[in-house]
C-alpha cells in the first residue's frame, strides 16, 4: 500500500502536495479509478491542515488528474487524449494572433513534410481512398464557404498525419489542426485564389502519396507550407497598411 511522506515548507504547501500526488499518478503508482485516501488521512500523511489538502485537490481536479465525487471520495481520472488536446487547443486559441499563426505554420513545416513522406511509404489502398474522398469534397466546396474549406483542409492534413503510421503524430498535431478552419478561412477571404492554390497542392500531395513516392510527397508538402507562410505574411502586411492608414486619418 502506497502512502505519502510529510512535506516541508520550502514551497507553498498545496503546490507541493499537487506535485507529489501528480507524480504518483503520472508514474502509474496510483492507477486510474483508484481511490485516494480520505482527507483526514492525507492531512496526516503530509503533515498539513485541511485547507492545504483541499486547495491541492481542487488544483488536481482542474488539471483533470482526479475526480472529486461528493459522498464517495476522490478518484484518479483516466486521462484521455481528448482532454489533453482540448487544453492545448484552448491555449493555442487564446495565444492566437498573426505572429502565432506564422509560428504555427513554421512548426508544421518541421513535422508535416515528414508525415507526407511516411504516408507515401505506409498508406494502404483503403486509407488512400479516404484521403481521396476528402480531396473530392474540398474541390467541390462552394467558393464562398470559407469555413467549410478550412474544415476540409484540416481533415486532409490530419488524415496524412494518421497515414504516417505513427500514432503519436496525430496526437501532437490535432490541437494545431483544430485552428486550421479559422486560419484558413482568414486566408481564403483575403488572398485571391488561395483556395485554388491549396486545391492544386493537395492534388499533387495526394498523387505522390498514391504513387508511393515519399521524396516527392515530402517536397510538395514543404512547398505547400511555404506558400501558406507567404500568405500569412501577406495578411500581416495588409493589416499593417490598414493600421497606418487609420493613424493618418
Amino acid at each position: 500500500m502506497w502512502s505519502f511522506e510529510k512535506i516541508g515548507s520550502t514551497q507553498t504547501l498545496s503546490a507541493e502536495i499537487v506535485e507529489k500526488i501528480s507524480n504518483e499518478i503520472l508514474s502509474k503508482n496510483i492507477l486510474p479509478g483508484e481511490k485516494l485516501p480520505a482527507e483526514k488521512q492525507l492531512c496526516e500523511d503530509f503533515g498539513v491542515g485541511r485547507t492545504s489538502i483541499r486547495e491541492a485537490l481542487q488544483t488536481l481536479s482542474a488539471q483533470g488528474l482526479i475526480m472529486i465525487q461528493k459522498g464517495k471520495g476522490v478518484f484518479v481520472s483516466d486521462i484521455s487524449s481528448d482532454q489533453v488536446n482540448k487544453a492545448l487547443m484552448m491555449f493555442f486559441t487564446r495565444q492566437y494572433d498573426d505572429d502565432w499563426a506564422l509560428n504555427i505554420i513554421k512548426a508544421r513545416q518541421i513535422i508535416e513534410p515528414n508525415c507526407a513522406y511516411l504516408a507515401a511509404l505506409n498508406s494502404t489502398e483503403f486509407e488512400i481512398d479516404d484521403l481521396a474522398e476528402i480531396l473530392k469534397q474540398f474541390d467541390a466546396c462552394d467558393d464562398t464557404n470559407y469555413e467549410k474549406w478550412g474544415e476540409l483542409d484540416k481533415q486532409f492534413h490530419m488524415k496524412i498525419s494518421e497515414l504516417s503510421g505513427n500514432p503519436v503524430i496525430p496526437l501532437l498535431m490535432d490541437p494545431i489542426f483544430e485552428l486550421m478552419p479559422m486560419m484558413r478561412a482568414n486566408v481564403y477571404k483575403v488572398i485571391d485564389k488561395a483556395n485554388s492554390s491549396a486545391s492544386e497542392y493537395h492534388a499533387k500531395i495526394f498523387g505522390a502519396i498514391n504513387n508511393h513516392n515519399p521524396n516527392l510527397a515530402h517536397d510538395i508538402m514543404m512547398e505547400h507550407l511555404k506558400v501558406a507562410e507567404e500568405h500569412s505574411g501577406q495578411i500581416m502586411k495588409s493589416k499593417q497598411i490598414l493600421r497606418r492608414r487609420k493613424i493618418l486619418l
